[in-house]
């Protein structure tokens, strides 16, 4: 009967272990960072838009995550290169700020679940547009933060605005969705995209006219 007892207590043990530690690992699991890109989530790269165009990544962080020691993590920390904090807007008001020459400010309906946002900007010198961004928009609601990804986007000099909507989904405690309460945007300077200068375009214009002439030649010799 002892013997039965000793094994009894030593089963139960193992199983308490097993259980704490699917425990731990569940928690970490709903702790860490998700990517959008990364598999399903309740997340979508169409929960946000710019100018009718999906972002093209996100990034979802629950306020818990945290590095060893368990120091909390930046929530504007991810794997999409080194941004910087330009503007933002939250109940108190709005800020703005400058990149590569181009000043930049944000609005958004704010204590919303849904609804639109927008960028305004403008250069000092018309020199510094167009200008080509990568950017990301973050959104905050209670302790959670989701940031959308939009890469290679030119800020031109006509029009000087753009706007795009959002959908939050964040979760508190898992049975409300709440308000938003500030808009943040990071940026770095992109890829430009090259446009041809109007000399090199008049030689292509000129080596086409003259492929034009060579072929009618040979079509009238023959």
């Amino acid at each position: 009967m002892k013997m039965i007892n000793h094994r009894l207590l030593m089963d139960t043990l193992k199983v308490s272990a097993v259980l704490l530690s699917f425990g731990l690992m569940s928690s970490g699991a709903n702790a860490a960072p998700i990517y959008c890109s990364s598999g399903p989530s309740q997340f979508s790269v169409n929960d946000v838009t710019w100018d009718g165009s999906a972002a093209d990544d996100c990034y979802f962080d629950d306020g818990e995550s945290s590095a060893g020691g368990g120091n909390p993590v930046d929530p504007y920390e991810n794997d999409w290169g080194t941004f910087t904090s330009i503007a933002k807007q939250d109940g108190s008001g709005s800020s703005s700020g400058s990149i590569a020459g181009v000043n930049f400010s944000i609005e958004g309906d704010i204590n919303s679940t849904s609804g639109n946002w927008s960028l305004t900007w403008l250069a000092a010198d018309p020199a510094d547009l167009p200008l080509t961004l990568d950017f990301f928009i973050a959104f905050k609601g209670s302790n959670s933060h989701v940031s959308y990804l939009f890469e290679d986007v030119m800020f031109t000099s006509n029009p000087l605005n753009g706007s795009g909507t959002f959908e939050i989904k964040l979760t508190t405690g898992k049975t409300s969705i709440p308000a938003l309460s500030n808009i943040n945007f990071f940026a770095k300077v992109g890829t430009p995209v090259e446009v041809p200068e109007p000399g090199t375009i008049a030689l292509m214009a000129v080596g086409l006219a003259g492929l034009v002439v060579a072929r009618r030649r040979k079509t009238s010799v023959q």
